[in-house]
């Protein structure tokens, strides 16, 4: 007679374990969503489901969880934001359990105790890839430098920094949580110039008009209707043929499989935000169209683990 099954630990591929532990719950089938949370919560399940199908090649979830694990490791992701009990109570979320409180808020807000070294680790996430957007965008904007960028959700301000310091930009403007701000500000470049506010109800001081609009993985914290609302509010600031440059770890189309970091990341943000997950290229186009009139898609870049998605403003 065989033992009980040997659980992977944290590091081991265990997020992927629960992920497909909770997928082999009937009451997942059987059970009606009990709020828009719980719901979205159901997509981005079914989306790593889709995703974990297409990569399997053993039946036992143990295997299968480490093999998933080698692909994209999401257990240090969790571990690093402090997310694990999120994890271990997927199968009472699914069941019904009410949803938590959103992890994301509170360490934007400085409320969590980890807040300071998630900032610090998003800033050093962020200089990896930082070099390779400048030579990106450097390479296919019809100008440069732009005059002026807004950055939303600039986190440390680490792109915005590192376009300026590359002249692709001459100026940025970086927005975001009070408690962010003033973790970012003290060091920044004084080309980099700050305001404090949620994105949601921002005013940029002077009625600015800018060149270049970056927003850096923010949708996925957010539902698209949420999303449309923050492309909604920073229309009044975007310059004739302006560039919006939108940073996403983005799925494919359903019903095609997704990467797997975009799959487990969408299930990540599902459990630890309002109502946020990973959304397709054709999403957030969609919202960008509708909310952004007459930009159009250019061009996208991968950085590996995530999309930067190009749009612009065309005469219409």
């Amino acid at each position: 007679m065989s033992g009980p099954i040997e659980e992977p630990r944290p590091g081991e591929g265990r997020a992927y374990f629960l992920a497909l532990r909770a997928l082999s719950d009937v009451v997942l089938m059987k059970t009606p969503a009990k709020s828009e949370w719980h719901r979205n919560l159901n997509h981005a399940l079914s989306v790593f489901q889709r995703t974990a199908e297409s990569q399997k090649s053993v039946t036992d979830v143990v295997t299968q969880s480490s093999m998933l694990h080698d692909m994209f490791d999401i257990d240090s992701v969790i571990t690093f934001s402090d997310g694990w009990n999120y994890w271990e109570s997927l199968n009472d979320f699914i069941r019904g359990r009410p949803a938590p409180e959103p992890l994301d808020q509170q360490l934007f807000c400085g409320s969590h105790p980890k807040s300071e070294a998630y900032f610090k680790g998003i800033d050093s996430l962020a200089n990896t890839h930082a070099s390779q957007v400048v030579d990106w965008l450097g390479g296919i904007l019809d100008t440069k430098p732009l005059k002026k960028m807004l950055d939303l959700g600039a986190g440390p301000g680490t792109y915005a920094e590192a376009l300026v310091q590359e002249r692709v930009v001459s100026a940025a403007t970086c927005v975001d949580f009070d408690y962010v701000v003033r973790l970012a500000s003290d060091n920044s470049d004084p080309h980099l110039s700050w305001v404090a506010s949620d994105l949601f109800e921002m005013e940029i001081p002077g009625e600015p008009s800018f060149d270049l609009v970056y927003i850096g993985n923010v949708f996925h914290h957010y539902s698209l209707s949420s999303g449309a609302k923050l492309l909604q509010r920073a229309r009044q600031y975007v310059a004739d043929s302006a560039y919006l440059v939108v940073q996403e770890y983005s799925l494919e189309d359903w019903p095609s499989a997704s990467p797997v970091y975009a799959a487990i990341f969408g299930l990540h943000f599902a459990l630890t935000t309002l109502i946020g997950r990973c959304y397709s290229r054709s999403e957030l186009s969609c919202i960008v169209g509708e909310s952004l009139p007459g930009f159009r898609y250019v061009a996208k870049h991968n950085l590996g683990s995530s999309d930067v998605i190009l749009y612009r403003r065309c005469a219409t």
